[in-house]
C-alpha cells in the first residue's frame, strides 16, 4: 500500500516515520502514527453517526474488535446527555 521509491514495500518504521512527519507539518501534535489514523477515523465516523458494522466493513475488521479497539468517545457523554 505504501511503496518506497524503489516500488518495494516501505519498511513500518520508515512508515511511522514519514507519518510522523507530515504530521508535524500539518500541525498535529503528540505521536501520530498509522495506528491513531486509524482510531481517530473509526471514532469520528462513529460520532458522525456511521454505524458500528459500517465502521468495522470500512476497516475491514469484525464488529468486537471495532466496538473493544476503536470506539473512542468524542464528545462528552454530558453534552450528548443535553441534547436529548
Amino acid at each position: 500500500m505504501f511503496p518506497s521509491e524503489a516500488g518495494t514495500p516501505l519498511d513500518p518504521s520508515n512508515l511511522r516515520r514519514q507519518f510522523s512527519l507530515v504530521a508535524t507539518a500539518a500541525g498535529i501534535d503528540g505521536p501520530f502514527n498509522p495506528y491513531t489514523a486509524r482510531h481517530t477515523a473509526a471514532s469520528l465516523f462513529i460520532d458522525a453517526g456511521a454505524s458500528l458494522d459500517q465502521v468495522a466493513d470500512l476497516l475491514g475488521d469484525d464488529l468486537r474488535t471495532v466496538v473493544l479497539h476503536y470506539r473512542h468517545r468524542v464528545r462528552p457523554i454530558v453534552e450528548i446527555a443535553g441534547e436529548g
